[in-house]
């Protein structure tokens, strides 16, 4: 499985099925310093990159771009898929170098902190809002 992004002119649709955060609209979530991805149309990923972690959806949408990757929203329509998009992820900012960090902006639930922490990210912080969960990076 490949992960790869989708254009943002392309995107439209996929991000109108989004379970997670289905408020955020599409024309949001592809703005400059956004990001969607797919693994091969089994599971979807969308990316902002911030210039600080953010506590809320406010944070999120109104920062700057910066070097801080920011999963949001993940799904999947195959088991298994959610976990291995966020992996491929990983990996495509390590070979990337164009973040310092990636760091989640997750709901407060249980299903989302047991998906992180079995992922080997480790409990940042959490908000009123928000858990924010973060995964190593290692560059070569």
């Amino acid at each position: 499985m490949t992960i790869r992004r989708i254009a943002s002119e392309l995107a439209d649709e996929i991000l109108s099925e989004d379970p997670v955060r289905p408020h955020i609209t599409p024309a949001l979530k592809s703005q400059p310093g956004r990001e969607v991805y797919t693994l091969d149309g089994q599971a979807f990923v969308c990316v902002a990159f911030c210039s600080s972690i953010p506590r809320n959806e406010e944070e999120l949408l109104t920062s700057r771009i910066g070097s801080v990757c920011v999963p949001y929203t993940v799904w999947s329509l195959e088991k298994g898929a959610g976990r291995d998009i966020i992996l491929a992820l990983r990996d495509l900012m390590q070979g990337t170098h164009r973040v310092d960090r990636l760091v989640t902006l997750s709901p407060k639930t249980d299903e989302a902190k047991k998906f992180h922490l079995g992922l080997g990210a480790t409990h940042l912080r959490e908000t009123e809002w928000a858990n924010n969960f973060e995964y190593s990076l290692f560059f070569t």
